[in-house]
């Protein structure tokens, strides 16, 4: 089976890669952080929230009427649940709090609904005891090839990426998870790689206004 790859969402794609080749009952502390951010992006991408500011000024808007699909629109309603939401929306320190818990699970059991993940399930029902694992292990393999290939070809040459791709990385790159994405979990990407990457996303807004939801605050992501 191919990967519908056009037809699924940043989080699918950003969850699928960095959840590797073997099942996984937790995400790695990056992957959980990166695919929080990657449903704030989405949702942003879709037009249902809008980010005003930069760095320390940068604050989540949230639009009332989400138009949004499943689980995309769970994720908006936890974001409008947000205890620090105010008139001037939600400083970006505090925007991804309502995320962090569960997204990574329910994106996984979205996954699940379409085919592209297996879960081992636990008899005592427990998040923890839950082992995801992604169906389809050459696709994945082939996928990071490609976005490898067309990040730092082989000639040396510089291109622009398509959209899907630097999406991936501006997210993979705010949450520090491109060792996730792109290689074995605590293995950093060649030297020259990671340039590549830097050079195509430092100039995001979107990357820098990511890179704010996790700073100056201490985030405990071990439940």
């Amino acid at each position: 089976m191919k990967w519908p790859w056009d037809a699924l969402t940043l989080v699918d794609r950003f969850w699928l890669l960095t959840t590797g080749v073997h099942p996984r009952r937790r995400p790695t502390h990056s992957a959980r952080l990166g695919v929080a951010m990657a449903a704030i992006r989405a949702i942003e991408l879709a037009g249902e929230v809008r980010w005003t500011g930069l760095d320390e000024d940068a604050r989540l808007y949230s639009i009332a009427d989400c138009r949004c699909p499943q689980p995309l629109r769970t994720w908006h309603d936890a974001l409008q649940a947000n205890e620090h939401l105010d008139l001037q929306g939600v400083a970006a320190r505090f925007a991804l709090d309502p995320l962090l818990a569960d997204a990574w699970r329910q994106a996984g059991e979205h996954l699940a609904d379409l085919g592209l993940v297996t879960v081992q399930r636990s008899r005592f029902g427990r998040f923890g005891n839950y082992a995801y694992g992604v169906a389809h292990v050459p696709q994945l393999r082939a996928r990071r090839r490609d976005i490898i290939g067309l990040v730092a070809p082989s000639d040396g040459s510089v291109q622009d990426l398509p959209t899907d791709i630097l999406e991936l990385l501006v997210v993979a790159s705010a949450a520090d998870a491109l060792s996730d994405l792109l290689r074995v979990p605590g293995l950093d990407p060649s030297p020259n790689l990671a340039a590549a990457i830097d050079f195509a996303t430092r100039g995001s807004r979107a990357r820098r206004r990511l890179e704010e939801t996790a700073r100056y605050r201490g985030l405990d992501l071990s439940s």
